[in-house]
């Protein structure tokens, strides 16, 4: 996802059209059975994420809220992506295996993050 040249354009282009974005990360989430996918960008902060249940903007990311600690901690590692379980608390606190994968431009510049979350009891189930 990260590398996916449609997420860097997108970001890029200024978020247009966030329905297309939406059918993409939808498209994510049930090729690869996952139970959410989402991209955040660091232009704008939005969360964009889709579920089973919902989709869209879940919220708008600050440096001062702790619940985002986990995205401005990613943008500045040298890592390309990372590996987390954590609670999801947009669905009670399901405790979720988070795979972060940071979205560099063109020319190397970090524009955001691109990811997807497995529950425990899918990773189980996976088992």
């Amino acid at each position: 996802m990260a590398n996916n040249v449609f997420i860097r354009d997108w970001l890029l282009n200024g978020e247009q059209d966030r329905e297309q974005l939406i059918r993409y990360l939808n498209e994510v989430r049930a090729k690869n059975n996952v139970f959410i996918s989402y991209v955040i960008s660091n232009q704008s902060r939005y969360y964009y994420r889709t579920t089973s249940e919902v989709s869209g903007v879940l919220r708008v990311l600050s440096e001062n809220d702790i619940r985002d600690a986990w995205f401005f901690r990613v943008k500045k590692m040298e890592q390309p992506f990372e590996f987390n379980i954590n609670p999801d608390r947009a669905h009670q606190n399901n405790m979720t295996l988070f795979i972060n994968y940071k979205v560099h431009d063109y020319q190397g510049e970090f524009i955001g993050v691109a990811g997807v979350g497995l529950t425990l009891k899918i990773i189980s189930n996976l088992l």
